[in-house]
């Protein structure tokens, strides 16, 4: 029961706890200072110079699969995707470098603890990695670090990329390379124009419907792995492949064709609760009394 007396205030006649015998003001001391930074891994000039001979490696055999091709692409960066390989037990370094259009995708985990990815590296922005991984091998910095160690240092390996490389699905991928089926292509935002193009001239067969998201829409196309070879060798689009887990068909086109007939069958089959049956009450925007379900 309410009241209009309101609680006594205790006294404020407490004895205060004085803390100064507690306190204690040594010089304050950077977090940074005298740290020194741990042993690399392993020889740093010698991977340096290996990686970037294999980066070589892989971009002469990217041109050499471009330049066997017939189709007049409507390619916006050329350039090839490389397949890298962390040192076992780390993780692939973040080696997107979006104002020189490197891109980093579809990184995944495999055996002994090593992670597996795809980087596109634009033809314009080759000899900025050359020049980044020489750098990491023989240089230090002003303060006596090693350049872009985060970068390279956990990197084992450089290899020319195939449809395998862009693979995250957690299935795996089908073994019978001619066989047909439903990829999603998982696309960045500004290649989503150029993705289609490309697959339209390889012959894929396209859905118009896509998925967005802030930075990638899933473009669906169907065709067999030997035509994704070729996709994937004249686009610059693609962040990662899954397998679409059925043909889109059915939901993009006969699903939006037929749902108002299948809502009128099933308000016809409905049968009202009695007036007086337990009631529930729900608060949604999307339910309007003058649906025929309702």
């Amino acid at each position: 029961m309410a009241t209009n007396n309101p609680a006594p205030i205790p006294p404020h006649n407490r004895p205060h706890f004085r803390i100064e015998r507690f306190l204690n003001a040594p010089r304050y001391i950077s977090p940074r200072t005298g740290r020194t930074e741990r042993p690399l891994i392993g020889d740093r000039r010698e991977q340096a110079i290996r990686l970037v001979r294999e980066l070589s490696v892989a971009f002469v055999a990217a041109r050499e699969r471009v330049a066997a091709r017939a189709v007049a692409t409507r390619r916006r960066r050329p350039g090839v995707y490389v397949e890298l390989h962390s040192q076992p037990g780390k993780q692939i370094p973040e080696l997107t470098w979006m104002k020189q259009g490197l891109r980093l995708g579809a990184v995944r985990s495999i055996a002994e603890a090593t992670q597996v990815g795809a980087l596109f590296i634009p033809d314009k922005s080759r000899e900025f990695l050359e020049e980044k991984l020489r750098s990491y091998g023989e240089d230090l910095t002003g303060a006596g670090k090693v350049p872009n160690r985060d970068r390279f240092e956990n990197l084992d390996s450089i290899s020319p990329a195939t449809v395998a490389s862009l693979w995250a699905d957690s299935r795996g991928l089908p073994a019978d390379r001619q066989a047909e089926f439903w990829w999603e292509c998982w696309t960045w935002k500004d290649g989503v124009e150029e993705l289609r193009g490309i697959a339209q001239e390889l012959g894929f067969a396209r859905s118009d419907h896509s998925l967005r998201f802030p930075d990638l829409e899933i473009i669906l196309v169907r065709g067999s792995t030997s035509q994704m070879d070729e996709l994937i060798t004249l686009t610059s689009s693609i962040e990662s492949l899954r397998s679409a887990s059925d043909s889109p068909v059915f939901f993009t086109t006969t699903v939006e064709r037929e749902q108002l007939p299948w809502v009128e069958d099933l308000a016809g089959r409905i049968t009202a609760a009695p007036a007086d049956s337990p009631a529930v009450c729900l608060l949604d925007t999307g339910v309007a009394d003058r649906k025929s379900v309702v």
